[in-house]
This record gives C-alpha cells, sequence and structure tokens, in this order.
C-alpha cells in the first residue's frame, strides 16, 4: 500500500508545483513515503493549505481512488482544520 501512495503523492506534488504553489512562502522541503513536508510561512496557512489539500486529493480521475489529505504541523499531533 505505502508504493502505491508513493507513486500518487509524487505525481500530486510535481502538480502542486506546476500550479505554481510553489514559492519563498510555501516551501517543499521533503517526501517521506506517503508524505509531503511544506514549511509555510507563518499567517499565510489559509493561502495555501487549501489548494495543495485540493491537488493531492483530486487523484480520482487518474488513479481511480479516494486519496484522503491529513494536514498537521510537523512533530506534533497538531491538525489544521481548514476548509478543502
Amino acid at each position: 500500500m505505502q508504493g502505491g501512495a508513493f507513486e500518487i503523492v509524487k505525481r500530486q506534488l510535481l502538480e502542486v508545483k506546476r500550479a505554481g504553489l510553489a514559492s519563498d512562502e510555501c516551501l517543499l522541503n521533503l517526501q517521506v513515503h506517503d508524505s509531503g513536508v511544506f514549511e509555510i510561512e507563518n499567517g499565510k496557512e489559509h493561502t495555501y493549505i487549501p489548494e495543495i489539500r485540493r491537488i493531492m486529493e483530486d487523484v480520482q480521475q487518474e488513479f481511480g481512488v479516494n486519496f484522503k489529505v491529513d494536514v498537521h504541523k510537523w512533530g506534533t499531533e497538531e491538525r489544521y482544520d481548514l476548509a478543502a
């Protein structure tokens, strides 16, 4: 399962970049297995997270699966409950 999720995440992270969301305010620092780690400037979370989530979850047509994205602060259990 993790290998398949890795492939989905890899492709969708490329879509995030193509969408112009990679910037000085929003850096993609790392991909670990089926996770992407973004460093987003404080106060800009509401700008970037909903759009990143939308792109990351938009895989039904290409992969034929539902893909839910869990957003939380790195190293914590604090979740961002922003509208998708």
